[in-house]
């Protein structure tokens, strides 16, 4: 492995040190504001739920080496009729997986990555692997109709149960990730 590259990894403050520094955490949280208002202002015809998560949601987003959108997961009523491009607009990357779109906001510019998902039922959430029940369980919910993903996720106490075990090294979980993969490819 790159002697540069080792030395990069060791000298670089985690996620969460980053985040923690006031310009940041001030981004941070003007991208939850805005995001909040990108979502009140959808027409939101054919959506059940909306998340918000990942980095912005978990208060570790770090645009220093990575750059960033902010994470959303929009359920949809209905896949084969829903139009994303009515709704979001036109994606930035035609043939990436998530709808990524940029919008400005209040003067600050904020690119969505938006991952479509129809509705999940609690039959459907008990399939999915670990790393996707995380990721929807420290979601915030930002639209949910009629509280259906709600009641999914607070079934039988669901949420509360998870999360008493929840220690901060999950924090650094999807970091380590990157760079395993990394180190792995090289």
């Amino acid at each position: 492995m790159d002697k540069d590259l080792i030395k990069g990894i060791e000298n670089m403050k985690t996620r969460t040190q980053f985040a923690s520094e006031p310009e940041q955490h001030e981004l941070i949280e003007n991208l939850k504001t805005a995001t909040k208002k990108y979502v009140s202002q959808l027409d939101k015809e054919g959506i059940q739920t909306i998340l918000l998560n990942g980095s912005i949601k978990r208060g570790d987003f770090c645009t220093q080496h990575l750059g960033g959108y902010v994470d959303l997961v929009v359920m949809v009523k209905d896949e084969k009729i829903f139009n994303w491009k009515k709704t979001f607009g036109e994606a930035e990357e035609e043939f990436y997986i998530y709808h990524c779109v940029r919008k400005e906001i209040d003067g600050l510019k904020v690119g969505f990555q938006i991952e479509k998902r129809p509705f999940e039922t609690l039959d459907y959430f008990e399939t999915l692997d670990e790393n996707r029940r995380w990721a929807h369980l420290e979601s915030e919910i930002l639209y949910d109709e009629d509280d259906l993903f709600g009641v999914i996720v607070n079934c039988c106490g669901l949420k509360k149960s998870v999360f008493f075990i929840r220690q901060p090294s999950f924090l650094h979980r999807p970091q380590k990730l990157y760079f395993w993969r990394q180190v792995q490819v090289v």
